[in-house]
């Protein structure tokens, strides 16, 4: 059975990448090269066919869900370590409203 693509909108998209290299860029300021790594990898790697255009290692829309959400919740623990409890506030808001725009995506995913 083949799987229907996802075609998600450019706006939700663009936040969700800008959001991810923010997290990463805390994460590296935080911890360093490894866990900057592991999140990378994770994130690039692990996808549901239909949700990217190439998929390294295919997982379950649920476990890229939570991919998604301990990355997001690293980079926000990290930029408040890194730099201040108010950058993590704003960055937790950012993922905050990139997941309320991303609902549609997230059902698709939860149900792949």
């Amino acid at each position: 059975m083949a799987i229907e693509p996802y075609g998600e909108s450019k706006a939700p998209a663009a936040l969700r990448f800008v959001l991810e290299v923010l997290a990463w860029l805390a994460i590296y300021f935080a911890w360093g090269w490894i866990p900057l790594a592991l999140a990378m990898a994770a994130l690039s790697l692990l996808s549901v066919p239909g949700d990217k255009h190439m998929v390294v290692l295919p997982v379950s829309g649920p476990v890229r869900i939570m991919v998604e959400a301990l990355v997001a919740g690293a980079g926000i623990v990290a930029a408040a370590q890194a730099w201040s409890w108010i950058v993590g506030a704003v960055l937790l808001g950012a993922f905050a409203v990139l997941f309320a725009t991303s609902r549609p995506r997230l059902r698709w995913l939860w149900q792949h």
